[in-house]
């Protein structure tokens, strides 16, 4: 087996694997199994102001 460098970039911060693998393939591959994604939530983003206003008179059928 041959040894291979993957340099990856997490959040902008470059990083170096050294990593033995028969090919360049099946070295990144063993980088990217090694992430672990804890989870993955929506973020829900806050509803204007005026949105907020406009929804509530909609409700209550104001104009």
């Amino acid at each position: 087996m041959s040894k291979y460098k993957v340099k990856f970039e997490i959040y902008g911060k470059k990083l170096v694997a050294t990593v033995e693998a028969e090919s360049h393939y099946r070295a990144e591959l063993a980088v990217r199994n090694r992430l672990n994604i804890i989870s993955t939530d929506k973020i829900e983003e806050p509803i204007a102001d005026n949105e907020m206003v406009d929804r509530l008179r909609n409700i209550f059928n104001m104009k």
